[in-house]
């Protein structure tokens, strides 16, 4: 099975309104659990809710579509929340990847732990 994307949305706005979670972290551990990832992130800026300190969830693989965040490396961080964790996947990051400069200067703008106002 081989990771499929749908291609990204034209504009940084939209994929920012698609993307129900979006923010600057950066992984601090990692453990890995029956062919999934979990990393324990450390963040700072976006729309992330309190705590400060969220796990991420993704297959750890990237033919199943898995995200690897490199550990004590600042990420933009792109996901959705279910369960208590944020689900990412490499097709969110591929959508921010690919309109990251403009979305860098929008999420600028963004208060911690509040909605970005670019949404």
């Amino acid at each position: 099975m081989a990771c499929s994307c749908a291609p990204p949305p034209d504009t940084p706005h939209e994929v920012m309104r698609k993307t129900p979670i979006l923010f600057w972290g950066r992984a601090v551990h990692l453990t890995e659990i029956r062919g999934e990832r979990y990393y324990v992130v450390e963040t700072w800026a976006g729309n992330a809710v309190s705590p400060a300190t969220v796990t991420v969830r993704t297959p750890a693989h990237s033919a199943s579509c898995g995200v690897e965040l490199p550990l004590n490396q600042v990420e933009l961080i792109g996901g959705t929340a279910k369960d208590g964790y944020v689900y990412a996947n490499l097709c969110t990051k591929y959508w921010i990847d690919t309109h990251r400069p403009t979305i860098t200067r929008l999420m600028q703008a963004c208060t911690p732990f509040a909605p970005c106002p670019a949404k």
